[in-house]
């Protein structure tokens, strides 16, 4: 029988390739998305919503590597109270309002981007461009595009 390196080693030196080898491919599946990802691609023809572990959604378009998620073209939902005025008295009504990130709401005026780590993401989803609230992002980017004239201001005549 020949003598070869790995009969030198002994059986450690034979299994040691082969776990060495398992290893590999194991990481080249979890960062190819295969393990520890659906391997399901975000949808470039739509935009997705991500559910995060602080329990806070945005929605916008998602690319998607090893590390982390970027979301662009963001947008997110607030709660607004409003008081009003009836006659059992005064009542406070909630409702949702769609935002776009970096709005007026957003006090330090952020870029329209935000990098997520992927261990702060419990869920995305892509979003159907005929649902409700692609309707509602669609309602508000035409807005957002077309603001109304402003009035002029008192004393000034119109234009």
């Amino acid at each position: 029988m020949e003598d070869t390196p790995l009969r030198r080693m002994g059986p450690a030196g034979r299994v040691l390739p082969a776990i060495v080898f398992f290893i590999l491919i194991l990481a080249l599946l979890y960062f190819s998305g295969g393990i520890g990802g659906s391997g399901v691609k975000p949808n470039k023809d739509t935009y997705q919503i991500v559910y995060l572990s602080n329990g806070q959604s945005y929605m916008g378009k998602l690319e998607v590597n090893a590390q982390e998620f970027v979301l662009s073209d963001i947008f997110y939902t607030v709660s607004v109270s409003k008081q009003v005025q009836g006659e059992k008295g005064v009542t406070v009504d909630r409702e949702s309002k769609l935002v776009k990130f970096g709005g007026e709401f957003e006090l330090a005026g952020p870029e329209d981007k935000m990098v997520i780590q992927r261990n702060q993401v419990v869920l995305w989803e892509n979003m159907r461009p005929e649902s409700k609230m692609m309707g509602y992002v669609n309602q508000l980017k035409t807005q957002l595009a077309n603001p109304p004239a402003a009035a002029p201001a008192a004393g000034q005549p119109a234009a």
